[in-house]
C-alpha cells in the first residue's frame, strides 16, 4: 500500500483470470490504477482507484518471478506497486508513481532468511513495501523514497482490535498483510499519509461489500485486502 490522493475506487472479485483482466482494462481506460490486487479462496481479487500522480500501469507474470520484464519496467520508470501468487504464477503489478525513488525485490526460502534480508535493506534506507508468498517462496519488495517507520507481527491470529488501536496511538497503521504458512504477517507502517484506519473481517465476503460501501461514505480509502484462516480482511484508511 503506498499512499494516494483517491478520487473513487472500484472493487471486483471474479474466478478467472481472463475475467479480472476484462475488468481491470475498463478500468483503465477511465484512468484507474491498481491500488490492491490478491488472490484467495480461489478468486482473484482487485481494487482500482482514480489516483492522483499516478502515471501509467503494467502487469507481468510468470510461473517464476518475471525478473527481466520487471527490469524493463523499472527503465521506464515504473516501480513495483503490488505482487500475488495464485496458486502457479507470481502476478507482478507496476505503476508509474514518483513517491518511490529506488527499488529492490528478493526471495528467501525461510521466513528467518526473510526477515534478515528486510534487516539488512531497513540498515540502507530502504521501506518493505510489497510481501507475498507462493510455492514455499518469501518475497519481498524495499523500496526507497518513502521514509517509513515499520514493524510487523507473525502471528496465528489475526492482532486485536485493541493492539491495532494502540499502534495507531503511535502513529502506525497497517501497510501489508498476508498468510505466511498457517501464521498472519501484519506490516505496520508510520508517516504512510494516512492517519486513521478501520479493519473489518468475515467469510461473508457480500457483508464485507456492505461494510466497505459504508466506509467510502465516510471518506474511507481501501487501502489493504488479505485473506487468512478462511475470512477476507479489508483495511480501510484515511
Amino acid at each position: 500500500m503506498i499512499a494516494t490522493k483517491v478520487n473513487g475506487q472500484s472493487f471486483a472479485s471474479r474466478e478467472k483470470w481472463s475475467e479480472i483482466m476484462d475488468f481491470i482494462e475498463e478500468k483503465w481506460d477511465n484512468n484507474y490504477f491498481i491500488t490492491e490486487f490478491d488472490f484467495g479462496d480461489g478468486f482473484y481479487r482487485v481494487l482500482l482507484s482514480g489516483s492522483e500522480g499516478w502515471n501509467g500501469q503494467a502487469i507481468r507474470y510468470g510461473k517464476v518471478f518475471p525478473e527481466e520484464k520487471v527490469d524493463e519496467l523499472w527503465q521506464k520508470g515504473y516501480y513495483i506497486t503490488n505482487v500475488g501468487h495464485d496458486g502457479k504464477d507470481w502476478i507482478v503489478i507496476m505503476s508509474g508513481i514518483d513517491q518511490i525513488t529506488d527499488q529492490a525485490w528478493f526471495t528467501r526460502s525461510t521466513f528467518e532468511k526473510f526477515e534478515e534480508s528486510v534487516s539488512e535493506y531497513w540498515a540502507k534506507g530502504y521501506d518493505l513495501t510489497k510481501v507475498s508468498y507462493g510455492n514455499g517462496t518469501y518475497l519481498g519488495v524495499m523500496s526507497k523514497g518513502l521514509n517509513w517507520g515499520q514493524s510487523w507481527w507473525l502471528w496465528s491470529e489475526f492482532p486485536s482490535e485493541e493492539i491495532l488501536d494502540a499502534k495507531q496511538k503511535e502513529g502506525k497503521i497497517i501497510t501489508d498483510i498476508i498468510q505466511f504458512d498457517n501464521k498472519i504477517f501484519a506490516l505496520t507502517s508510520s508517516n504512510t499519509g494516512y492517519t486513521k484506519q478501520r479493519v473489518h473481517r468475515n467469510k461473508d465476503f457480500e457483508r464485507l461489500r456492505e461494510l466497505l460501501n459504508n466506509r467510502w461514505d465516510e471518506d474511507y480509502s481501501l487501502t489493504t485486502v488479505g485473506f487468512y484462516n478462511q475470512e477476507w480482511i479489508l483495511v480501510l484508511s484515511k
